[in-house]
């Protein structure tokens, strides 16, 4: 009880509290109710804005579903084009790699073509035509059979190896190839057939190996023709299955018809060529004969049929070489094949006719020897005008030896006072009549020595002669003339053992004598210097040589020295009196004695003559008449 003031007191405070309590309450009740709408308010607006952005959205993906759809199809085209542009740069790469391959295969025809145009040898032109095959197509070997005129088979029949193949496998492409030709309708294909069975094929490129063991698995023929004009056949071979290709095919065929074209054009030429020849010889008035390198007459014109009596069909070189057995014909023939020198004979008798004859070589275009021809020409009616001549000079050099040696008779007599005292001045006259007396007389032996020499009428007597002491005389009888001159003259013998030689001596010691007494008379007074020396070369031969140191002899007149009536401009200068016959029939001398005579000689510088002579000597010879010494 006593509590219950103390708490009728504290209740207004609670209350007021309690209902403050409630008054913030309400006021937050509201404050949140006025929140609460504030928030609907904005939520309807967020709505809103939602739906008007989920409308734009949807707006916005609709429109991107169609722009992809777009974008899609895009793609779809895009790639549809670039397969098309993929496709077109294929097509592209093609047709430019084909293009540049029709454009080697241009140049290399018309490289073929350049290549060809020049060319005048239808080997040549396989040869060529060949290296151009072997650059672009794959094969074993090639053969190629081709009509070629100027072949004395009228066939070229070449092998080419690109591969090292055995003999066994070229026979039996060989034998392919034979088979071929003989099943075409051309006869000249068959014709073939005879020749290439008979004739070695030329082979190039890598050499025949037996060891190898493949087999030809493949062959392909081409035509070498000209308007339906077959001119050949090429066969290619493989050792493989596989064969020339699509792409190849028209490069091989475009060569070959180049090749055509070149070889036709050739045999044109060549057929042109040979008809011009064969009626050039056919025509001319000297004997021909023309042969190969393997020495079959392949002409003969009708001159020389007219010659010698004998008929194409029935002569060969063998009858030849019987015919003119003692001129070595033979010899000559096998000079100019194998070395290509030009060989002469002065004179050939045939059927009481005289010819004189050259033997040459014949060349192709490239300079090689490809046989010769031999050609005889008639000199019967110089050698009647040489003949009369030379009966002419010899009659009238005898005619002219009686007054000449009469003269000098009665000169002699007269200057020895034989006929009555002469004063000094009928002296001065008589001694150079006497002196043109011996000059005379020494020209018309040296023109009577001339025609007995040409005439074959100088007769030969060799007997068994020291050559040195020949020689010793010659110079004791030179010595005189050289002392005169104050001139030395020597003599060496370089010899070790030169036994006797069979010489005629008249004719050796004209020889030496016209040697020795040029050599003083062409040498400087005072300072003359003459040599003569004697020297053994070998068992067979021995040359004496006379040298000087005197006027010698001009560049211009060396080829001209052994002339007849030939004397150089210097020495006619030097000696006026000559008659250019000396040197010429001292060569005759010797040369028929089977020697040889030579010099060296510079102007102003001397001279020096070489004679060589067999050690045998010299064959007797029956003649009219010796030689006339001066």
């Amino acid at each position: 009880m006593g509590d219950f003031p103390q708490n009728k007191f504290r209740e207004p405070t609670l209350l007021l509290r309690i209902r403050g309590l409630i008054k913030d309450k309400e006021a937050k009740i509201k404050e949140l109710e006025s929140a609460k709408k504030e928030l609907e308010s904005v939520k309807k607006g967020l709505e809103v804005k939602v739906v008007n952005k989920t409308k734009e959205l949807s707006k916005a993906l609709n429109s991107a579903q169609e722009d992809k759809k777009k974008l899609k199809k895009q793609r779809l085209a895009t790639l549809n084009i670039l397969d098309d542009v993929s496709d077109s740069k294929e097509e592209l790469e093609e047709l430019n790699k084909r293009l540049k391959a029709k454009g080697s295969e241009l140049s290399a025809l018309k490289a073929l073509s350049d290549d060809l145009t020049s060319v005048l040898d239808v080997e040549e032109v396989v040869v060529i035509a060949n290296s151009y095959f072997d650059k672009f197509i794959n094969f074993s070997t090639i053969n190629y059979l081709i009509v070629n005129p100027a072949q004395e088979s009228g066939i070229i029949h070449n092998t080419y190896c690109k591969k090292a193949v055995s003999e066994k496998y070229i026979r039996e492409s060989e034998k392919h190839l034979i088979n071929f030709l003989l099943m075409q309708k051309d006869e000249s294909f068959k014709a073939a057939v005879k020749i290439i069975k008979n004739i070695e094929p030329k082979y190039y490129g890598i050499g025949l190996d037996n060891t190898k063991k493949s087999k030809p698995a493949g062959y392909e023929y081409y035509y070498l023709s000209i308007n339906e004009k077959n001119l050949g056949v090429i066969q290619v071979v493989h050792t493989e299955k596989s064969q020339i290709g699509e792409d190849e095919l028209s490069l091989v065929r475009a060569i070959v018809t180049t090749l055509s074209l070149s070889i036709d054009r050739l045999q044109t030429v060549i057929l042109a060529q040979h008809s011009k020849t064969a009626s050039l010889v056919e025509s001319l008035t000297d004997g021909v004969i023309m042969f190969n390198d393997k020495e079959d007459i392949v002409l003969m014109n009708p001159a020389f049929s007219a010659y010698t009596g004998f008929s194409r069909e029935y002569f060969n070189m063998t009858d030849l070489y019987h015919l003119l057995n003692k001129h070595g014909i033979q010899k000559m023939v096998k000079k100019a094949l194998n070395k290509g020198e030009t060989s002469h004979i002065n004179e050939v008798v045939l059927v009481r006719h005289f010819y004189e004859m050259f033997i040459t070589p014949v060349r192709d275009n490239k300079n090689q020897i490809v046989g010769g021809a031999i050609i005889f020409h008639d000199i019967t009616f110089l050698k009647e005008i040489d003949r009369m001549k030379t009966e002419f000079v010899a009659v009238a050099s005898h005619q002219l030896r009686t007054p000449l040696t009469a003269i000098k008779l009665f000169t002699d007599m007269m200057l020895r006072g034989e006929t009555g005292k002469i004063n000094k001045e009928q002296k001065e006259y008589l001694e150079n009549v006497n002196e043109s007396t011996e000059r005379m007389v020494r020209l018309v032996n040296d023109l009577l020595n001339v025609t007995r020499i040409e005439s074959g009428r100088l007769r030969v007597e060799p007997q068994e002669i020291e050559i040195k002491n020949l020689l010793k005389n010659i110079i004791a009888e030179a010595k005189p003339l050289a002392l005169n001159r104050q001139q030395k003259i020597i003599f060496k013998d370089n010899s070790v053992s030169i036994p006797k030689v069979s010489l005629d001596q008249n004719l050796v010691r004209q020889v030496f004598h016209n040697l020795i007494i040029n050599a003083i008379r062409y040498s400087p007074k005072r300072t003359g210097k003459i040599s003569v020396v004697l020297s053994k070369d070998d068992k067979k031969t021995f040359t004496v040589a006379v040298h000087d140191n005197g006027i010698g002899i001009p560049k211009e007149a060396q080829k001209r020295i052994f002339e007849k009536f030939y004397r150089a401009d210097n020495a006619i200068k030097s000696i006026t009196e000559g008659t250019g016959l000396g040197l010429y029939v001292s060569k005759m001398i010797i040369e028929s004695s089977g020697g040889k005579i030579w010099f060296e000689s510079a102007k102003g510088k001397g001279t020096s003559f070489y004679v060589r002579m067999p050690i045998k000597g010299m064959e007797k010879k029956a003649g009219d008449r010796g030689l006339s010494i001066s």
